[in-house]
């Protein structure tokens, strides 16, 4: 299945996650720049919680203003990808992205982390042994001059047990 989203719309003030448990599931964000499609997230929730293997999402902005729990994409099954999408953190959440031990070959393509306000201390917390094994980061941008840079790390595996990655490109 395809979702296509419309350039300039927006979910605002989510309370509960947005669920991709369809294995194949794919939503397609039409727009440029600020006109991409918007999802931004109110309260402790992960925005995005990946359940199902092989999601793809491209061409979307995910943003939260305000409240530093939870994530903006929460990773639980293998083989996800994003492209051109903008994650973007103002004072919170704290970290844009987790990773479970179930999110193996994670993808992410062109896309740009931005901070907009100080808070935000992870882009992608890699959370368990086995976490995100065989990760690709290609031709992204992490911008947080807006937010006074990250106060932790782009990448951070709390269990020290990856087994490989390709970082390419990353500004």
């Amino acid at each position: 299945d395809t979702i296509v989203i419309l350039p300039g719309h927006s979910e605002t003030a989510i309370t509960a996650a947005v669920t991709f448990d369809i294995a194949g599931i794919r939503a397609i964000g039409l727009g440029e720049g600020r006109n991409r499609p918007a999802f931004n997230r109110s309260g402790t929730i992960d925005l995005f919680d990946i359940t199902a293997a092989n999601v793809r999402i491209h061409n979307l902005r995910v943003l939260d203003t305000a409240d530093t729990a939870g994530a903006l994409i929460n990773i639980r099954a293998a083989d996800f990808k994003a492209t051109k999408c903008v994650l973007e953190h103002s004072v919170g959440p704290l970290v844009a992205v987790t990773v479970t031990t179930a999110g193996d070959r994670f993808w992410f393509e062109d896309c740009l982390w931005l901070g907009t306000a100080a808070g935000p201390d992870i882009s992608i917390d890699l959370e368990g042994s086995g976490a995100g094994d065989d990760f690709t980061i290609k031709n992204c941008m992490a911008n947080y001059r807006g937010s006074s840079g990250l106060d932790l790390a782009f990448i951070r595996n709390t269990a020290d047990s990856t087994i490989g990655g390709l970082i390419d490109g990353l500004t």
